[in-house]
């Protein structure tokens, strides 16, 4: 019988459900936060969302990480904290998940789109070129769990590490993980990340300043030092109009316990990787990626232009074998909402989009080599 299933991603651990049941048998708030002087900004100590941004800055060395409720809502708090200059302009790519770019619109800032690499990430001579004396950040995508926002240092502005496909991962150049490459870095715990927890995302960052703001941003500026800024707070006008951004306990717990296993799933997908790796590697008419310090939130690979895409995944799909083809069609600049972000051409990125790039969701846990295996002979025999 043809083989349709890859087993179910995401699954939860034992551990996780006991104590996600835990949390509701117990009862009352499922908020980790209080709207009171006695707390500090962020959660309260002992609490999951609190356990879970301890956990992240131990294990991937960051001084700050503030948990929230999206990814999306982290680039947003990312973006406030940074405090940049109304209708200034954020160079960015065309070629990522509408949410980076919509972020930079909301935050009245005006998003400047730049061709991509041969892999769909931003590409730092493209990303020069882009800037003006009105630029006053760089916003690259570590898309599909390749870290690259360290290429961007040296520019002269901050720049903002979209890292949400790419917990876990890591820059072979500076070894440092993603997230920690830019001024300011992001995460996703959506629900099909590499650590799931349905919606639920982090904002990380080595500045105290930034992740105070950050922190203020995501629950209504409340709890704020007041006494720091005036001896007369009565006097002291708002500082922050923040939104309600929080991570509840339950979706904090699902997280943490995501993140404490993040890294020996990220060491399995590639290890699945390396098996299509060895298969296919010499195939002419494919072009593999670099797996080293890849979070492969999803596998990518390049067809020749020879081939007919949508032949190929139409293959792959009666063969039960989910396949994505380009990602973003159109990319982002295409848009109506975004279609005046465009400086200069986008060749590759359209290129991407409509013609060579595939995308493997299932090269993760709980699939096996065995089913790499099947992948790699059902490839085989469409091309």
């Amino acid at each position: 019988m043809m083989r349709k299933r890859f087993g179910i991603w995401p699954t939860y651990s034992a551990e996780c459900r006991r104590e996600v049941d835990k949390l509701l048998r117990r009862g009352g708030s499922l908020s980790a936060y209080r709207s009171n002087r006695e707390y500090p900004v962020g959660p309260s100590d002992g609490s999951w969302a609190w356990r879970l941004e301890r956990h992240a800055e131990a294990m991937f060395s960051a001084t700050h990480v503030i948990v929230c409720s999206s990814g999306t809502m982290a680039l947003q708090a990312a973006l406030h904290a940074l405090n940049l200059p109304a209708g200034s302009e954020v160079v960015t790519t065309p070629f990522t998940f509408s949410a980076t770019v919509a972020a930079v619109v909301r935050a009245g800032l005006v998003p400047v789109f730049a061709d991509v690499d041969a892999w769909g990430c931003l590409d730092p001579a493209k990303a020069r070129r882009a800037m003006t004396k009105h630029t006053t950040a760089i916003l690259p995508v570590d898309l599909f769990g390749r870290a690259v926002a360290n290429q961007f240092a040296g520019l002269g502005v901050p720049v903002l590490e979209d890292a949400c496909q790419a917990v876990g991962g890591w820059s072979t150049a500076s070894d440092r993980s993603a997230g920690r490459l830019g001024t300011i870095g992001v995460w996703s715990f959506n629900g099909a990340k590499n650590v799931p927890a349905g919606e639920a995302g982090a904002v990380v960052t080595d500045s105290d300043a930034l992740a105070q703001r950050a922190r203020l941003y995501v629950s209504h500026g409340e709890n704020f030092a007041w006494d720091k800024v005036s001896e007369s707070p009565r006097d002291t006008p708002w500082l922050v109009t923040g939104v309600n951004g929080r991570i509840n306990e339950i979706t904090a717990c699902v997280a943490y316990h995501g993140l404490i296993r993040v890294l020996e799933r990220n060491q399995k997908r590639r290890q699945l990787a390396a098996v299509l790796q060895q298969r296919l590697g010499g195939h002419r008419k494919l072009t593999l990626p670099d797996t080293t310090g890849h979070a492969l939130y999803v596998y990518p690979f390049l067809l020749s232009s020879i081939v007919s895409r949508r032949l190929f995944a139409g293959k792959l799909r009666k063969a039960g074998i989910e396949i994505g083809e380009g990602y973003i069609v159109p990319p982002l600049h295409a848009y109506p909402a975004f279609r005046r972000c465009q400086r200069g051409p986008l060749p590759v990125a359209e290129t991407l989009s409509a013609q060579t790039l595939c995308l493997l969701t299932q090269v993760r846990p709980p699939a096996t080599e065995a089913d790499m295996h099947y992948i790699a002979d059902t490839i085989e025999a469409a091309l």
